[in-house]
């Protein structure tokens, strides 16, 4: 008998300080499901919305035929590509391919082209900042474990090394102990920020790094993700207080891929990845290089196979539909070394599990 979909459902789960969107499909053999996953920071039901309107045209449809479904979605979506419309059609295709996957008893890796290497090394994302945020948020979350001081930073390294990562990517984190150093976070007291780093800000990356650093030692990676709190300038200027604690990267992005050049070239810092949110490819086509590789991340001189799609620069990183990533190589023209072979995030949990706080639309 023919495979057929014949349902599809959204599920909004509270991640803390941002929903999780999921999509499941059932099919007519009951015995198989697949989960696909469209988070957006700040627009979950407009995307599980979009998500019921493009199961219109997969639902008696065939659920390996991941190719044709996509394309369908696409003209469908022709005069509103991207946005909302591409993050709907990446969940509805990730699960898709779980689905064929599954059906096939392969893995979906195996299913495009094979592996690239057999480990990954893996980095603890933004490390701390959950527990540093509002404490109803924390307590929400069953967290008990705090961090509003430099102490409570030295103890999250032990636990870090205590755990087995070899890498962290934190954020900026206001300290109850460091009044002199203050956190600019994106999207927060914006009409008040022009996008610049000043010295109280510099000082509270340098302590949240700083006190890392100290814990940790030379060998475990640091990064840190600002997104988008600063402008060209800022940026430079934090890179600069940066440069001391042989950082992985600085996260910080911005719509303007030129300015990431401009601050790859501003000495004295060795370099500064950073990404460019881009609606479009380099050759003007929506962007679709993601939707085989949502959440993977490869670091600077391991560059996706789709990403070649769009050569902004030599090397290129993926994430989540509709935006292309661009990882900014060193200013000596050569990828930054100092990252492993691979990274990726700390999710470790499956989105076909049944997750707690979960909500269907």
């Amino acid at each position: 008998m023919a495979l057929k979909v014949t349902d599809i459902k959204t599920f909004v789960v509270d991640g803390g300080f941002r929903p999780w969107t999921f999509v499941k499909i059932e099919m007519s053999d009951p015995g198989v499901v697949g989960w696909g996953d469209c988070t957006d920071w700040g627009a979950p039901r407009p995307i599980t919305a979009m998500v019921e309107r493009l199961s219109e045209f997969v639902i008696g449809r065939d659920p390996t035929q991941a190719e044709a479904i996509w394309w369908d979605l696409h003209n469908a979506n022709m005069r509103h590509t991207a946005g909302i419309a591409s993050k709907g059609m990446s969940g509805i295709d990730s699960a898709l391919w779980d689905i064929r996957g599954k059906v096939l008893n392969a893995p979906v890796w195996q299913l495009l082209g094979g592996k690239m290497r057999d480990e990954l090394r893996l980095y603890w994302s933004h490390c701390g900042s959950t527990r540093a945020r509002e404490k109803s948020m924390t307590d929400r979350l069953g967290i008990t474990k705090r961090v509003e001081t430099t102490d409570d930073i030295r103890e999250l390294a032990q636990e870090v090394k205590d755990r087995g990562y070899t890498a962290i990517k934190t954020n900026m984190i206001k300290l109850k102990d460091r009044p002199d150093a203050q956190p600019i976070r994106s999207g927060r007291g914006g009409a008040a920020h022009a996008g610049d780093a000043p010295a109280s800000a510099r000082r509270n990356a340098e302590a949240v790094v700083g006190t890392f650093r100290e814990a940790l030692g030379p060998d475990i990676g640091i990064a840190i993700d600002v997104a988008f709190s600063f402008k060209l300038g800022g940026a430079i200027k934090l890179a600069q207080t940066l440069e001391p604690f042989d950082m992985m990267w600085l996260e910080t992005e911005t719509f303007d891929p030129e300015a990431l050049r401009v601050i790859r070239n501003s000495p004295p810092q060795r370099s500064a990845p950073a990404r460019a949110y881009l609606g479009l490819s380099a050759t003007g086509r929506s962007c679709r290089t993601t939707r085989r590789t949502s959440s993977c991340r490869t670091s600077p001189g391991t560059a996706s196979p789709w990403a070649r799609r769009s050569p902004i620069w030599p090397t290129h990183t993926t994430r989540c539909s509709p935006r292309t990533t661009a990882t900014v190589p060193s200013i000596h023209g050569s990828p930054q070394p100092s990252a492993p072979p691979s990274s990726t995030s700390s999710s470790r949990s499956s989105t076909s599990t049944t997750l707690p706080g979960a909500t269907t639309s």
